[in-house]
């Protein structure tokens, strides 16, 4: 179980804004992380219960604050704000009491704006009432007049670490754990933007996961409210109260994390600025899930911002070849993360994807298990056609399960090489060379034919000479009569071999008419169910083929029960599959066996 302790300080110190002023030469950029967001120092606020160590702290007593509130120990600091573990008296209950450094109080410049932004990141917070946004619980102002946040204390973790924690888990189990936490973020955006909000720089830096599991989305310092009056065609639904206050909320711009940050962010227009920009900073979250990394990374801020306005972006399994990332989160993530806002989804759709995913990890597990025992089986089994056979029935199983299954086709070629050595070493070279004609490896493909055409002229030769020598026996016999005992000997041990192959094969058609019934009667209701009764389709041919071969004539009742049932079950998959003729075709074949074994055994019909 996973322990969860108060976030330590490197958490904070690596998500701290910096400046980035316009007008930077390229190589200034050097002195920057992307990772960090660029903003205005007066727009710069701290974030919310972020632990830190004591030796940090410039001062270890509390400063004096408003009567209502015990501050108790520093729990964070940042550019421009501390966090501080206090207690509410009024309630007696413990919070996290957010202000501006001290030495930031102490400096004059700025003072008026740094208090009003302080005030308006409030009145957002507070507006946005959501399970997964940190509740504030009030506003007040210490003896000094310094205003002061009370807010819930979160004693947990950054998403962030916990990401970088489980890098080492599989990527099934990674996404099992996280995606969940990504709904949780992505709900409270949808939230805020139905209330006329934006962030502006959601990442996994800004996320708190508590002890409990619970995910709660935090620093609303870049948040941007959107209103009719600034060309939007929604409406705001949260009201700061004074006009100026909105004016205020439009004022920082460019600003966001560099690695990212969407194309509009990066430049002086704050109406480009949309919910379309924050579902492009969730893409960007699911990108740092799938690949371990944020989109932008390995270059210095100044390079990172100037790619985001590029919007130029590396696909996830470029970036994380050795992983196996499923096909439809990185098509999600690029989708998010369009360079045009038009081209993206919306908070809502992106949620409905992640929960669409998630809906069919069921199946993708139930399909892993099935390749897992595929794979057991294969290793412990000596090649005999039925371990064979239900090999690749169970794999048509998990491919109806999960089509992108990494492991199904990993595991039929290694079925079919095996398939095509145990026909070859049972002799069976038409079987062999029907499984070798499906192997993808083209290499492996042109190898066995090559072994199979090798085996079928040794066959022809033996055969010639198996002729010769008989009718040099029966020359030699006719001549000899005093020496026709050997001869009589040698045609017994002839028949013993061919009796010997017949059973071989009598065995080998029970196992593959089986197989047959198998796949065509008890699991074409599943694959029907499935959508995915095209996988028969093959099987329904093949056993067409090899039911018109038999003989018409036959005297065992099974054998003729069964031949009437299978010809029966592949026109049924046939008609489904709309091929009309050949269905037609297998019915009335199962007829005229039908018709035989009435003739045959009238009273047992």
């Amino acid at each position: 179980m996973r322990r969860f302790v108060e976030p330590e300080a490197d958490s904070l110190n690596s998500e701290e804004r910096t400046r980035v002023p316009k007008g930077l030469p390229e190589d200034a950029g050097s002195t920057f992380d992307p990772s960090r967001s660029t903003r205005t120092d007066e727009d710069t606020l701290l974030a919310t219960a972020v632990s830190l160590p004591q030796d940090h702290s410039p001062r270890s007593e509390p400063a004096q604050t408003e009567d209502s509130y015990e501050l108790h120990r520093m729990i964070g600091r940042g550019g421009l704000g501390e966090v501080w573990e206090a207690t509410q008296k009024s309630l007696n209950r413990t919070v996290a009491i957010k202000r501006l450094r001290e030495d930031v109080m102490r400096d004059p410049s700025d003072s008026r704006q740094r208090k009003h932004n302080f005030h308006r990141e409030a009145l957002i917070a507070a507006a946005l009432d959501h399970p997964n946004i940190v509740p504030v619980y009030d506003a007040v102002e210490d003896c000094l007049g310094q205003p002061q946040l009370a807010l819930k204390l979160i004693r947990g973790i950054t998403w962030q670490k916990m990401i970088e924690e489980d890098q080492e888990l599989p990527l099934p189990e990674l996404l099992e754990r996280h995606l969940p936490i990504l709904i949780d973020i992505a709900q409270a955006t949808a939230f805020a933007h139905s209330r006329g909000a934006i962030h502006r720089d959601i990442k996994p830096s800004q996320v708190l996961v508590g002890e409990f599991g619970e995910a709660l989305l935090f620093d609303w310092g870049l948040a941007f409210l959107i209103s009719a009056a600034s060309g939007h065609d929604n409406t705001a639904t949260l009201e700061l109260g004074k006009e100026e206050d909105l004016k205020s909320a439009t004022a920082s711009c460019p600003a966001g994390t560099p690695a990212y940050m969407a194309p509009e962010q990066t430049d002086d227009n704050p109406d480009r600025l949309g919910p379309w920009t924050d579902v492009y900073l969730l893409g960007g979250v699911l990108y740092f899930i799938l690949v371990g990394s944020p989109p932008r990374t390995g270059m210095n801020t100044m390079n990172a911002f100037i790619l985001a306005s590029t919007g130029e972006l590396e696909r996830p399994r470029q970036r994380a070849p050795d992983r196996e990332i499923p096909e439809d989160l990185e098509e999600l993530a690029m989708y998010a993360m369009a360079a045009s806002p038009d081209n993206r989804p919306t908070a809502l759709e992106f949620i409905a994807a992640l929960q669409d995913h998630l809906s069919r990890a069921g199946q993708r597990h139930e399909s892993a298990d099935i390749t897992r025992k595929v794979n057991k089986a294969l290793l412990t089994s000596d090649r005999d056609y039925l371990t064979l056979s239900q090999g690749l029935s169970d794999l048509a199983q998990a491919t109806g399960l999960w089509r992108a299954n990494p492991q199904i086709s990993v595991l039929r070629e290694r079925i079919l090489e095996q398939y095509v050595d145990a026909a070859i070493s049972h002799g069976d070279l038409e079987l062999a060379r029907r499984m070798a004609l499906q192997l993808q490896n083209e290499e492996n493909r042109n190898n066995l034919e090559a072994e199979i055409d090798r085996r079928v002229r040794v066959l022809h030769r033996a055969t010639r000479q198996h002729r010769l020598f008989l009718g040099l026996s029966l020359v030699l016999g006719m001549a000899l009569v005093g020496f026709g005992i050997k001869y009589f000997v040698d045609q017994h041990r002839a028949q013993e071999r061919l009796e010997e192959q017949h059973n071989l094969a009598v065995k080998a058609r029970v196992q593959a008419e089986r197989l047959s019934a198998f796949m065509l009667a008890e699991l074409t209701p599943n694959l029907e169910a499935l959508g995915h009764l095209d996988l028969l389709d093959l099987v329904a041919k093949e056993a067409m083929i090899y039911y018109s071969s038999l003989p018409q004539e036959e005297n065992d009742l099974d054998v003729l029960n069964r031949r009437s049932l299978a010809l029966r079950n592949v026109g049924r998959v046939l008609r489904d599959q709309g091929q009309l003729g050949d269905a037609e075709k297998a019915i009335n074949k199962s007829l005229n066996v039908i018709a035989e074994l009435v003739r045959q055994y009238p009273d047992d019909s």
